[in-house]
């Protein structure tokens, strides 16, 4: 069928992706599993689809209290000039403790009902805590060259704060 043939197909196009990244990151991210995710944007009043590799790991930093970058760096087939920057944050904390907010509403700014949506830029997983994150590979804005996607090096520190209660990330 058209789904099996397309789904074979993306599974080809990001395998060698898939086992770079767990070259790269196989010391502090287990793969688990991945698929590919579509979905109708809208922008400015264009429709569009956006196509994403979505990649599912298990965190495997075995102490809490640190953070844990990775990314990779990508380019479009329209500006091959140009070399553009993903990159993934998290702090591992302990199980249990995972105090996660997604959307936080700042109502009463200068006493006035000015509503602001914020998210939280860097999140807490805990320890053994499975991730997804996705790779887009067709947007609005271009397709992205997949030969051209390279792992960056993990990057590992201490995370700025004593315990989950008194997180706060811009501290220090």
């Amino acid at each position: 069928s058209w789904y099996c043939t397309t789904t074979n197909a993306f599974d080809n196009l990001f395998n060698s992706i898939e086992n770079s990244f767990v070259a790269t990151t196989s010391e502090y991210l287990l793969f688990k599993d991945s698929y590919t995710s579509s979905t109708v944007t809208k922008f400015r009043g264009v429709e569009g689809i956006r196509i994403d590799r979505v990649l599912k790991c298990e965190n495997l930093i075995s102490k809490p209290g640190f953070t844990l970058t990775f990314g990779y760096t990508y380019k479009y087939y329209k500006e091959r000039s140009t070399t553009y920057k993903s990159t993934f944050t998290f702090d591992s904390v302990r199980k249990l403790a995972n105090c996660i907010w997604l959307h936080k509403n700042e109502c009463a700014f200068h006493k006035e009902d000015i509503v602001m949506a914020c998210t939280q830029p860097i999140f807490p997983i805990c320890i053994g805590d499975n991730i997804e994150f996705a790779i887009n590979y067709y947007s609005m804005r271009s397709l992205v060259d997949v030969e051209s996607i390279v792992w960056t090096k993990p990057y590992i520190s201490r995370a700025p704060y004593k315990n989950i209660l008194t997180y706060q990330r811009d501290k220090n």
